[in-house]
């Protein structure tokens, strides 16, 4: 495999002439979109849950409705997470349809709703190819856009729907498009001798256009895009006063920038056109309210419930959050500097000024968490990417070629490796996701589904109450008829609790009683653990029988006790079981019999042990109808356990049996009752 991708390096990528760029894009494309569109819907996020996939229903009906002010949802403002939703939605309804799937299936629901964001961002990674082959050689563009393409935590939340991917694939082509039209053609990179390449004077001006509206995309999807405006401005400057143009000449662009950009976020904003005392608001809730404030959950730092975490923040995200790939690449790159051709140092540094100024940027800010960083990484890909090529500089093509293509492979290997959870990949030079966890707060939804799906297969899940740490990202995924809630404020479990669900978020900001006192004193019979990382733990709830009992049936189950109501026609029991072993798939049996033995009322419920697991506690709830009619008297409930394949009753010990002339054998008197 190895051998055939040279190959097709040093055929076709090496020279990166016109005739041989139709398969570079290509590879870049595939390379970029598979890993962003393979199993989406696989698990929802807690802001997709609560905040995005709501909202995009919003602007669509918004849309559809004519009250286009109502298209100002959100703070971030998130208006093109809520356009690409929005079309997902329409998709969704369209293949809904026409039969092609289930309309109430919430996973494939997600999943079109997270296809054209991730469509999006894998064809920012084709269009950062083409940018990148008019600023740098023709191997390191190449290498830079594999990089950008196969970066797990890119790819992470390239596939959420969500705000921050696509603010760093708008801001990162933005700023390559500025280099192209303030450093190519002047004194500062020399003009592409290749004719594919030439862009010419009205090409020239499409990219300055180009860059102003990708620019207001960025803005569009967060806020914080805005830093697009001194990061041009800082590239502008500098090839000004590298070239000796006239600084009125560079204004006049940066107006013309500005317009491109002010226009577009008209166009795609309809809150700006009906009602921009709103929209302007929206905006400037994010500085005052989103960032200014700390989040209202708290947050998690260094293994420690903070608030504000401390200035290092950013920085050990930044280190945190690299491949170790990228790290060895930004190493190289730092050693190797002086080395570099002016050309490429250029283009290099207006990248680095670009991860400058978004890190201080969200320092400044009290709400801080490491994904907010993910818009830096394109560019810091773009850098490592040097980095990597300077080592094979003076090698043979052939000798590049592999480079390249081992290179590529083992960035494939490592987004492989993460795989559909990239948005939790942590370098694993410096501990991986483990550290992560010890580091940051972590748990945005991933690992529910499998929750979710344990809990549909315990026996009797419907009739029993689930609470969970975190239920937004839980509900979704459960079956019909299975309910999860919050614990109550007062602390005080609802009747009929079987299951208590801890979720790693909640376990680092701290546990609110009654789970606290669970997690401490009982043992989980379910442990889900991604990446070494315990991501849920599950808690089986033994509440007390209101009438103890203790007694065995055969060698695996015991009856710990039983409750009681009596209703006008019927009995209602709950047994509570403890077993021991696996048990034997077996029948149960409940008979009322009179004072002369006589047989009133029965129920068999068959294969009650389907599913039952050694060591755990089981309820089974029976209701026996009685007949019409039953005159006052006493009464004996009497139970048993049979196999079904040949009516052998298990055997009764620890608890006195009842009358065996009445009940028969290995029968349980469990109580008495007058009607």
């Amino acid at each position: 495999m190895t051998g055939r991708f040279t190959a097709l390096l040093l055929r076709y990528r090496l020279n990166m002439s016109p005739r041989s760029s139709a398969p570079t894009y290509l590879l870049v494309a595939l390379t970029a979109l598979l890993p962003r569109v393979i199993g989406l819907g696989q698990f929802v996020t807690i802001d997709e849950a609560g905040g995005w996939m709501p909202r995009s229903q919003h602007f669509l009906a918004a849309l559809s409705g004519g009250d286009l002010a109502a298209t100002a949802q959100s703070a971030h403002p998130g208006v093109t997470t809520m356009w690409l939703g929005a079309t997902g939605l329409l998709l969704h309804g369209l293949l809904a349809a026409r039969g092609m799937i289930d309309l109430a299936d919430f996973a494939t629901r997600l999943g079109l709703m997270q296809m054209p964001l991730a469509l999006v961002n894998a064809a920012a990674v084709v269009a950062g190819l083409w940018l990148l082959r008019r600023l740098l050689a023709p191997q390191v563009a190449l290498l830079a856009t594999m990089l950008w393409a196969l970066d797990p935590f890119v790819i992470g939340f390239s596939r959420v729907l969500h705000v921050d991917a696509l603010m760093g694939s708008f801001a990162t082509l933005s700023l390559l498009a500025a280099c192209v039209f303030w450093l190519r053609g002047e004194t500062i990179l020399p003009t592409p001798s290749s004719r594919g390449e030439r862009l010419g004077e009205r090409g020239h001006i499409v990219v300055l256009l180009s860059s102003g509206i990708l620019a207001a995309l960025a803005v569009l999807s967060k806020s914080p895009g805005v830093i697009l405006a001194p990061a041009v401005a800082g590239v502008a400057a500098w090839a000004t006063w590298r070239s000796r143009r006239p600084w009125r000449q560079s204004l006049r662009e940066l107006a013309l920038w500005g317009a491109a950009a002010a226009l577009t976020a008209l166009l795609i904003w309809p809150a700006l056109w009906f009602s921009p005392t709103l929209a302007v608001s929206k905006l400037t809730e994010s500085v005052t309210v989103e960032g200014g404030e700390p989040h209202q959950s708290g947050n998690f730092y260094l293994g420690q419930p903070v608030d504000v975490p401390g200035p290092t923040y950013y920085a050990t995200a930044l280190a945190m959050r690299l491949t170790p790939l990228t790290l060895a690449g930004l190493g190289l790159l730092a050693l190797r500097w002086r080395r570099r051709p002016p050309a490429e140092q250029a283009v290099l540094a207006a990248l680095a000024w670009l991860i400058l100024l978004i890190a201080l940027e969200l320092s400044l800010f009290p709400k801080k968490f490491d994904r907010y960083l993910e818009p830096a990484f394109p560019a810091i890909d773009i850098l490592a990417a040097a980095g990597v090529w300077a080592v094979a500089e003076g090698w043979r093509s052939s000798q590049r070629a592999g480079f390249l293509a081992w290179v590529t492979l083992a960035a494939a290997a490592n987004a492989a490796w993460w795989h559909p959870y990239g948005i939790i990949a942590y370098n694993q030079l410096l501990g991986g996701a483990t550290a992560g966890a010890r580091t940051f707060h972590m748990g945005w939804g991933e690992g529910m589904p499998q929750v979710a799906d344990w809990l549909a297969h315990q026996p009797g899940i419907a009739e029993q109450a689930t609470v969970s740490s975190t239920v937004a990202t839980l509900r979704p995924y459960l079956r019909p008829g299975v309910g999860v809630d919050l614990p109550p404020v007062s602390g005080q479990l609802p009747p009929h609790t079987g299951f208590a669900v801890v979720y790693l978020r909640s376990a680092q900001a701290g546990l609110t009683p009654p789970l606290d006192q669970i997690a401490a004193t009982q043992r989980a019979v379910y442990t889900l653990t991604i990446q070494g990382v315990v991501y849920a733990q599950i808690y089986e709830l033994t509440p007390t029988p209101a009438h103890p009992l203790s007694a065995t049936f055969g060698p695996a189950i015991s009856l710990q006790g039983y409750d009681l109501a009596e209703g006008a026609n019927t009995l209602d029991l709950t047994l509570h079981w403890q077993t021991a072993d696996k048990p034997p798939g077996v029948s149960l049996f409940v008979h009322l019999l009179d004072p002369q033995g006589q047989r009133r009322a029965q129920i068999d419920l068959p294969a009650i042990t389907a599913g039952w697991d050694a060591g755990r506690h089981y309820r089974t709830r029976v209701s026996l109808p009685l007949p019409g009619g039953l005159p006052a008297d006493n009464y004996q409930i009497v139970i048993g356990l049979y196999d079904p394949q040949n009516f052998v009753r298990l055997p009764l010990s620890g608890a006195s049996p009842a009358n065996p002339a009445f009940a028969g054998p290995d029968a349980l008197l469990l109580a008495a009752v007058s009607r």
